[in-house]
C-alpha cells in the first residue's frame, strides 16, 4: 500500500535531481561563456597594444609633437608658420617653378622646406609636458606615449561602465570598442594625444571633487581649446567652483612652462595666439596647407593659389583662382 507514495516521492526526487543537474549545467556554461569573453576581451586588447608597439617607430603625429618639445629645450620657434612665406615667395618669385614641382630636385626641395610647416598648432605647455618623454629616441618616446595612450582608453572604458552601465559592465566594454573599433585603429596609426583627452574629460566630469575636475579639464584645454566646451557642463550642473578651479588652474599651466624658460614661453604663447587662433584657424591658406577636411580648406585648395602646393599641381588645381577675401567670404555664406 505504500507503493504508490514511494513511487511519487522518488518521481519527485528525480525531478528535483533532474532540475539541480540542469541548473548546474547552465551555470558552469555561463561561466564558462563569461571566461571565453573575459579571455577574448584581454586578447583583444593585449594584441591591440601590441600592434601599436610594433608601429611605434612609423611616422605620426606624434612626431609633430616630439619635435615641437625638442624646439622647446633648444628655444627654437615651435610653429615655424613663417616658414610658409618663405616658401610662397619663392613661388610668387619664379625661384621654385610649379611647372617643375614634380621634378625631383624640386619636389625634394619644396618638400624639405614644407617639413614641419604648421604641424604643432598646440600651446607651448604641451610641448613643455612632453620634454621628458623628448629626451629619448623617437621610437621609445613613440611607444611611451602610445602607452599612454592605451592606459587612459581602459581608464575611460572603465569610467563609462561604472557610469552608464553598472550590470553587463564587459559587454557594454566590448560593444564600445567593436562600434569605435575604426577610431581606435585610426588613433592608434596616427598616435594622437585624443585618448588621453577623452580620459581628462571623462575623469572631470565623473569626480566629485571641484578642485580635480578643474585640474583636470584645465590640462585637456591647455592642451586643446575644444574640451573648454564642458564647462558648459558644469554650468548646468551648477557646479560653480568647478568652473572657478578650472580656469585657475589654466592659468597655472599656462605659466608652468615659465620655470623653465620664462621670456621664451611668453613669446610662444603670444605666438600661438597670432598664428594659430589669428591666422590658422581663420585663414584659408594656412587651413588648406595642413588640413584637408574642412570646408574652409577645401575651398581655399579650390579656388586659392598656392593653398597646397603640392596637391594642386597634381590635380590641376586651383579651378579659378580667386582673392582670398572672396574665399573667405564663400566660407561664411556655405557655412
Amino acid at each position: 500500500m505504500n507503493t504508490p507514495f514511494r513511487n511519487k516521492a522518488e518521481k519527485k526526487m528525480d525531478d528535483f535531481l533532474l532540475i539541480g543537474f540542469s541548473n548546474g549545467i547552465e551555470k558552469c556554461f555561463r561561466m564558462q561563456l563569461r571566461n571565453w569573453i573575459v579571455a577574448g576581451t584581454v586578447l583583444f586588447f593585449s594584441l591591440f597594444f601590441i600592434n601599436g608597439i610594433f608601429k611605434s617607430e612609423n611616422r605620426s603625429d606624434f612626431r609633430d609633437y616630439y619635435n615641437a618639445s625638442i624646439r622647446f629645450t633648444q628655444e627654437n620657434n615651435l610653429y615655424n608658420l613663417d616658414q610658409i612665406e618663405v616658401i610662397l615667395a619663392k613661388l610668387r618669385s619664379g625661384e621654385i617653378k610649379i611647372e617643375e614641382i614634380f621634378t625631383p630636385k624640386v619636389f625634394l626641395q619644396l618638400k624639405d622646406m614644407m617639413e614641419g610647416v604648421g604641424s604643432y598648432i598646440y600651446p607651448p605647455t604641451f610641448a613643455f609636458l612632453l620634454i621628458p618623454i623628448s629626451l629619448f629616441p623617437y621610437g621609445i618616446a613613440s611607444a611611451i606615449f602610445l602607452t599612454l595612450n592605451f592606459l587612459a582608453l581602459l581608464g575611460s572604458l572603465y569610467i563609462l561602465s561604472i557610469r552608464f552601465h553598472r550590470k553587463g559592465n564587459l559587454l557594454f566594454i566590448i560593444a564600445l570598442c567593436i562600434l569605435n573599433l575604426k577610431f581606435l585603429e585610426n588613433h592608434q596609426n596616427n598616435n594622437q594625444v585624443s585618448l588621453i583627452l577623452i580620459f581628462l574629460i571623462l575623469t572631470s566630469v565623473h569626480t566629485n571633487k571641484n578642485w580635480l575636475s578643474g585640474f583636470l579639464l584645465s590640462l585637456a584645454i591647455v592642451i586643446k581649446l575644444t574640451p573648454g566646451a564642458f564647462l558648459l557642463f558644469f554650468l548646468m550642473q551648477k557646479r560653480y567652483w568647478a568652473i572657478f578651479y578650472t580656469f585657475v588652474f589654466v592659468l597655472f599651466w599656462i605659466l608652468l612652462p615659465c620655470l623653465y624658460a620664462p621670456s621664451f614661453t611668453i613669446e610662444m604663447t603670444l605666438t600661438w595666439k597670432q598664428l594659430i587662433l589669428d591666422n590658422y584657424l581663420k585663414s584659408p591658406l594656412f587651413r588648406a596647407w595642413k588640413n584637408n577636411q574642412s570646408l574652409n580648406a577645401t575651398l581655399a585648395k579650390y579656388f586659392l593659389n598656392y593653398a597646397d602646393v603640392l596637391n594642386q599641381s597634381r590635380f590641376g588645381y586651383p579651378l579659378q583662382e580667386l582673392n582670398e577675401l572672396v574665399v573667405k567670404g564663400m566660407y561664411y555664406i556655405f557655412l
